[in-house]
């Protein structure tokens, strides 16, 4: 083999072994660490039998012929894809958005100002299907992953044969970006980002085709002004589209230029007033949050600061998680300047796959805050197509010959990509590898931390593990203190479990901290009442709980029964109105109003209707 090939796999051998380090340091090296849950057997075998292949196979299958499909095989390859997505569908999830809609039915407006386009519709959806079907929305949201992994699987393969017209060249592509960290959310992963990697896909082909063929550049706007509204980090993507405009303004598009990005990016604000909720002041708030973030110590969602070693460090795992290859192609792409070939990819399509990897590394610089935040690697593998076009195209550009690169580079994505695939198939090694990335304190912010402690409470609450719910929202308390919620959910696993005072001791803690918090009002109120003690104070708290959120039905439930136990008839009465009104035919408002009815219904007999409220 020639000298830059055994490169190639002498790089790509310590991109593998590097698996074989983060046993060592799971938590550290957390992009790398999905072999840490498995058999340490079966890890070690697993990389041995990566790095046989990355020295035999080259001598293998060097010489052999390989094609590329057709659109005919891009829909077979597309469709295969689904059924492997399906096999391999996400089985555990403790983060993110889209866990509050699959708890709750119900999705706050955090959401909808930053991708409205791509949330409400999924909500919709997920909606409709629960009550159409009886589709919980975790499934509803697998599945729509899924069927954005055919329709990107189908795309991608029709913008590789628009990006080249050589065989050997997609092949290379196709490797590179099947060991994209988008695969992941193809496969059943229960958020929205599967479908903004989609539209990625479908934006580069359209742009690579225009740019290829020559075409005018007007319908690549449109496409571009409708990018951030389906999630406000795709703005990284606003220089690329420059290089598409410069294009056709050499073509003399000038007047057309103009026009069209003024009415795309109407458009563009037109979408955000429509769907989102105050666009201009979400924006404001979220850069705040995003770079204060690096500049505030005080900040609880400050884990580090800008351009330290520890920011350094997870923007390095960031790419190692989601694109560990281009980190290979970068290299050896510079140590091989200046000795390359001639390429068959056009001057300008080259610029923008360039430009627009520029803009997803700012992207990954400015949002990565902290080494271990599992929210936000989903929200930034779609971009990881673009290191992996540009990596591509440095190959190309630094002449390895691209057969020989895409079977190599195809046994190190595996060897990556696999383990990660099937450990978010088991909940159990989904949640050991939580543990052990959270064991890492020094990486985290506080609120990082807590966030997921308490995504993990929740996920055993749910499973009836009631003693170690309890446990995690303790550990949500010690690395969040400043959290109401957090304490909050400690004490009612407290009091489900039969410790009342250390319930109302939580509750009483939370409001000192957020003095106008409801739920904490209103579980203290629950609680003081169950435990038959302080009914004034129960009261108190009850009628707080309702003054914040009169629609609340718990609420004005809560309300209702602690009137009761004043003997206080005519308010039980109130609070079994106003739940009428919200729920009439809930459950709860039926008990509540044969509590009243029995009251009522005893104070005749004995003569008296109302014990009056001091």
């Amino acid at each position: 083999m020639q000298s830059p090939h055994r490169r190639l796999q002498i790089a790509l051998g310590v991109l593998v072994a590097l698996h074989l380090v983060a046993l060592a340091a799971p938590g550290t090296l957390w992009g790398m660490s999905h072999l840490a849950v498995w058999p340490l057997w079966a890890a070690i075998a697993w990389t041995a039998a990566a790095l046989a292949g990355l020295a035999l196979a080259p001598r293998w299958l060097g010489a052999q012929h390989l094609s590329f499909p057709s659109r005919r095989g891009s829909l077979i390859a597309a469709l295969a894809a689904g059924v492997l997505a399906t096999l391999l569908h996400e089985r555990s999830h403790f983060f993110g958005d889209s866990n509050l809609l699959t708890r709750s039915l119900v999705h706050g407006p955090v959401t909808y100002w930053r991708a409205p386009l791509l949330v409400r519709p999924a909500t919709w959806m997920a909606i409709t299907a629960y009550r159409q079907f009886g589709w919980s929305p975790g499934t509803t949201l697998t599945v729509l992953s899924i069927l954005a992994g055919i329709a990107s699987t189908y795309a991608a393969l029709r913008l590789i044969a628009a990006l080249t017209p050589r065989a050997e060249a997609r092949l290379l592509f196709a490797a590179l970006l099947a060991t994209s960290g988008a695969v992941q959310l193809f496969c059943g992963h229960v958020e929205f980002y599967a479908g903004l990697s989609l539209a990625l896909v479908l934006w580069t082909w359209l742009a690579v085709a225009t740019l290829a063929a020559q075409r005018p550049s007007w319908p690549t706007w449109f496409a571009t002004a409708v990018l951030p509204t389906l999630h406000l980090s795709a703005t990284c993507l606003l220089p690329a589209q420059g290089v598409l405009a410069l294009a056709g303004w050499r073509r003399r598009e000038r007047w057309t230029a103009i026009v069209t990005a003024a009415a795309a990016a109407a458009l563009a604000v037109a979408i955000l007033y429509a769907f989102g909720r105050d666009p201009r002041r979400r924006e404001q708030a979220a850069a705040s949050r995003i770079i204060g973030a690096f500049l505030d110590h005080s900040d609880i969602r400050h884990a580090f600061s800008l351009w330290s070693s520890a920011h350094a460090l997870a923007v390095l795992n960031q790419w190692l998680l989601v694109a560990p290859i281009a980190l290979i192609a970068l290299l050896l792409a510079l140590l091989r300047r200046g000795k390359g070939m001639v390429t068959d990819l056009g001057r300008g399509t080259v610029q923008f796959l360039i430009v627009a990897a520029v803009g997803a590394v700012l992207l990954d610089l400015v949002f990565a805050r902290e080494l271990g935040p599992y929210r936000d690697w989903d929200t930034l593998a779609p971009y990881a197509l673009f290191y992996l076009l540009a990596a591509g195209v440095l190959l190309l550009r630094a002449g390895f010959e691209a057969r020989i690169a895409a079977i190599l580079i195809t046994i190190a994505g595996l060897h990556h990509t696999v383990p990660w695939l099937l450990m978010s198939t088991s909940p159990e090694r989904a949640e050991r590898h939580v543990q052990l990335v959270l064991a890492v304190e020094s990486q985290w912010s506080p609120y990082a931390r807590g966030y997921l402690h308490e995504e993990i409470a929740i996920a055993r609450r749910d499973a009836g593990d009631l003693p170690s719910a309890r446990r995690e929202y303790e550990a949500a308390i010690a690395a969040n203190p400043s959290d109401a919620r957090y304490r909050v959910g400690a004490g009612d696993m407290a009091h489900r479990l039969g410790d009342s005072k250390a319930a109302v001791a939580h509750y009483a803690a939370a409001l000192e901290r957020r003095p106008d918090f409801g739920p904490a009002h209103n579980n203290l109120a629950f609680a003081l009442m169950t435990m038959g003690i302080e009914p004034e104070r129960a009261r108190e708290h009850a009628l707080a709980a309702t003054r914040g959120d009169p629609s609340n039905l718990n609420y004005q439930l809560t309300l209702g029964f602690v009137e009761l136990q004043r003997r206080d008839l005519p308010a039980a009465r109130r609070a079994l109105d106003a739940a009428r009104s919200l729920q009439p035919n809930s459950p709860k408002v039926k008990d509540l109003a044969e509590a009243v009815a029995l009251f009522a219904a005893a104070a005749r007999d004995s003569g008296t209707s109302r014990t009056p409220a001091p």
